[in-house]
């Protein structure tokens, strides 16, 4: 077996969470959706972060701080038909 070192950039402060059922449904369909004032307080410039729901993770989304918008990484073949 081959290892590859590799540099790992933390991006953002992490974590991004959901409580709005209407964000929730646009990650999960992989749709862009905005952010609330406040919500991303976490989040000190674009990249990629967490997204939870409830408290657990449910994901990974690109966040762009200009525009308040995540775009949702939602994997392909989960994503809502």
């Amino acid at each position: 077996m081959t290892t590859v070192p590799m540099k790992v950039d933390r991006g953002p402060s992490l974590a991004l969470s959901i409580v709005d059922p209407d964000q929730l449904r646009k990650y999960l369909a992989r749709e862009i959706f905005l952010i609330r004032p406040g919500q991303a307080d976490c989040c000190d410039r674009d990249g990629y972060v967490l997204v939870r729901h409830a408290g657990i993770g449910i994901g990974v989304g690109f966040f762009n701080r200009s525009e308040s918008a995540v775009a949702s990484l939602f994997p392909k073949h989960r994503a809502d038909g």
